[in-house]
């Protein structure tokens, strides 16, 4: 598996381009610059056959529409956070003077779910706390965490549908996870399960 990182956006959300062979690709939350990831793209030499996202905040969706629209690729979350890709007020965008909503092809999503392409399955773990429809997606030993487990942090609690009690009740299923399994957050450097369970002070 290859597993292609850009951070992206004023915030610096982190893009994964991840694909194995036959190389189609999933392109998990492209939060801005879609000309830079449409370019990574070609540069890798794959096709984007879906777009994952693991929650529908601003930072992580600002260029999910660009791109669906250059690929083809449908867009994947939640389906408690659909409602969010239109109301600036849900995604954030209204409070820094903007009003972002994202229309197109949308695959809600339910816990449990799995999105396969090419070699690769992407389990659905709901992971409400940061949002209530945050989810992570996990393939083999790999766990996309979006912006409820970051390393030695969790996503902030504060925003409009954040609950401390979801995010713990999160926290215990990705922490019962395998020790070995690597954590790609949605800001920041890559993780492990048992580095967390060890350092972050929020578990």
């Amino acid at each position: 598996m290859t597993i292609r990182t850009f951070q992206v956006g004023e915030l610096r959300v982190n893009a994964y381009l991840v694909y194995d062979d036959p190389r189609e690709a999933v392109l998990i939350d492209p939060g801005d610059e879609a000309n830079r990831l449409l370019a990574a793209v070609a540069a890798e030499g794959v096709c984007v056959k879906a777009i994952l996202l693991t929650h529908a905040h601003f930072d992580h969706i600002g260029a999910a529409e660009a791109v669906a629209s250059a690929t083809g690729a449908p867009l994947y979350l939640h389906r408690e956070e659909e409602a969010a890709l239109t109301d600036p007020t849900r995604n954030l965008s209204g409070f820094f003077g903007a009003a972002l909503t994202v229309t197109g092809d949308i695959r809600p999503l339910r816990d449990g779910d799995t999105v396969t392409v090419g070699g690769l399955s992407f389990e659905v773990l709901h992971t409400p706390g940061h949002t209530v429809g945050g989810v992570c997606y996990r393939t083999g030993d790999v766990l996309f965490s979006g912006d409820t487990l970051f390393c030695e942090s969790i996503g902030r609690l504060d925003f409009p549908g954040g609950s401390g009690e979801a995010m713990r009740r999160s926290l215990e299923r990705l922490l019962a996870l395998p020790a070995s399994t690597t954590v790609y957050p949605g800001h920041g450097e890559p993780t492990s399960i048992g580095h967390e369970q060890q350092y972050n002070p929020y578990v």
